[in-house]
């Protein structure tokens, strides 16, 4: 082990000891950690450098202007501006990735926090948590809520896969793939285009058109609309009370008997 307590430069090679102390270690070249020894200090990574490592091995926060690779394990310190590429099984809080650029190759799972920085390549982003996750950035792999709760009103998301008993909220307009959901899906907003499809419900908690195919339950929250063709609804309407479900063009005939609509106290059924 090496205990610095002023300033470490690596210009290159494979760290073959672990560097603690009160100084900062300065990535000037291409680091691989391939032996996941603990950098338990401050580190800088170099514009033009990189720094290949396990997560848990990072044990200080990282001022990066160039290219870090975490290629597993889990995430404790924050990792602020350049390049983050993810290549393997990857744990952390949504807080600690301020990287300019994220790209995510395998799987990103993320268990608390605020993601504010976006999120591409064709790896998954996995919201596990027994708590809420929320997302104010713009991920374009598949995300995956396992657990917990996402809250997406202020981010975007391409396609959904949601468990049992989670819950995804999130104005419509910002998912801009489909939906498979098995828990419950918050409409907070927007108007509704992918097809949202599973074991799971859908909650209207505002006035909703929906342009798309809605294949699971659908529950219309007190006092509010949906707007829809009959051919778009693929599971039961449930009308709260003074809630209402208006079809386009006034035409049930794709309904079949096959969908059966529960009303509430003063709720309307338009066609």
């Amino acid at each position: 082990e090496n205990n610095i307590a002023s300033g470490l430069t690596l210009t290159g090679g494979d760290l073959a000891g672990a560097i603690s102390g009160t100084g900062s270690t300065v990535i000037g070249g291409a680091v691989t950690n391939n032996n996941a020894k603990t950098i338990a200090q401050a580190i800088s990574v170099n514009e033009t450098a990189s720094l290949t490592t396990v997560a848990n091995a990072i044990g200080g926060a990282v001022t990066n202007s160039g290219t870090v690779e975490l290629t597993g394990d889990t995430l404790t310190q924050t990792i602020t501006g350049g390049t983050l590429n993810i290549t393997g099984d990857v744990k952390s809080s949504a807080d600690n990735l301020l990287a300019d650029t994220i790209t995510n190759s395998v799987s990103l799972t993320l268990t608390e926090g605020n993601l504010v920085k976006d999120v591409a390549g064709n790896g998954t982003t996995v919201i596990d948590t027994e708590n809420t996750v929320a997302n104010s950035a713009n991920i374009t792999t598949l995300t995956q809520v396992k657990a917990g709760t996402l809250d997406n009103t202020n981010g975007k998301l391409a396609n959904v896969e949601t468990s049992e008993n989670t819950i995804l909220n999130s104005n419509a307009d910002n998912i801009s793939g489909n939906i498979t959901n098995e828990g419950t899906y918050n409409v907070v907003g927007g108007t509704i285009a992918n097809t949202i499809s599973g074991s799971g419900s859908t909650i209207l908690n505002t006035d909703m058109v929906n342009n798309g195919s809605i294949l699971q339950d659908v529950y219309v929250v007190t006092g509010k609309t949906l707007t829809s063709s009959a051919a778009g609804l693929g599971g039961n309407v449930n009308l709260a009370s003074a809630s209402t479900l208006n079809f386009k063009n006034g035409s049930v005939d794709a309904l079949a008997g096959a969908i059966n609509v529960a009303l509430g106290a003063d709720a309307n059924l338009k066609m």
